[in-house]
């Protein structure tokens, strides 16, 4: 009888040491699990940080380049542009019934920053027109002067000057000649001296 006993004492006993043993191991592997679920929840975290800071970055990019392209449609790279813009003032004055249309480029092209922020300082309530000359990094900005000659009326004239100052492009008005004259009665001769810009390629 008093072997049974502590037979039943032994089994007893040796039960609640495996089952404390096991409840301390269940509770550290409880422990080791909450903990790499905690880590992998940082992980999904800086990950998902990461993918929006890269999604943010990549629509920086994306607006610097959309404003890019609408500086080089207001002032292009390519001197080429200019007889481009020409062309264009030819097609608007014919659309308007202007006659006779000439066009005298400026000796040679001149570097005129100053020059380009005043003429747009003077132009800044108008929307289509560049803000800041200073502020873009890509080249040195030159000025280059022409003269427009025509024959029109005064209201082909005012039409006229309001479509180049609502151009995209950076066209500044320096002066206005209106002269008569018999040959082109009943409309005037009108010499209009403009400024237009181009960036300057910083590379060569």
């Amino acid at each position: 009888m008093k072997k049974i006993f502590l037979s039943i004492r032994f089994i007893l006993l040796t039960t609640a040491v495996f089952s404390i043993g096991l409840f301390i191991y269940q509770v550290k592997e409880t422990s080791i699990i909450k903990r790499r679920l905690s880590d992998r929840k940082s992980i999904l975290q800086e990950m998902r940080s990461a993918e929006r800071k890269s999604k943010k970055i990549k629509r920086k990019v994306i607006e610097s380049k959309q404003k890019e392209k609408e500086i080089l449609r207001k002032i292009p790279k390519n001197k080429k542009s200019i007889f481009v813009l020409m062309k264009e003032l030819t097609a608007i004055g014919n659309s308007m019934g202007i006659k006779s249309i000439s066009f005298v480029i400026g000796k040679s092209p001149r570097e005129d920053n100053k020059a380009l922020k005043k003429n747009i300082m003077r132009k800044r309530r108008n929307p289509h027109m560049f803000n800041n000359p200073e502020s873009t990094k890509s080249g040195l900005i030159t000025a280059y002067h022409f003269k427009m000659s025509f024959a029109a009326s005064y209201m082909e004239l005012y039409d006229f000057i309001k479509k180049i100052i609502s151009m995209e492009r950076v066209v500044s008005l320096e002066s206005i000649e209106i002269e008569r004259n018999k040959e082109y009665f009943p409309r005037q001769k009108v010499s209009l001296k403009l400024i237009t810009y181009t960036f300057s390629d910083s590379k060569k």
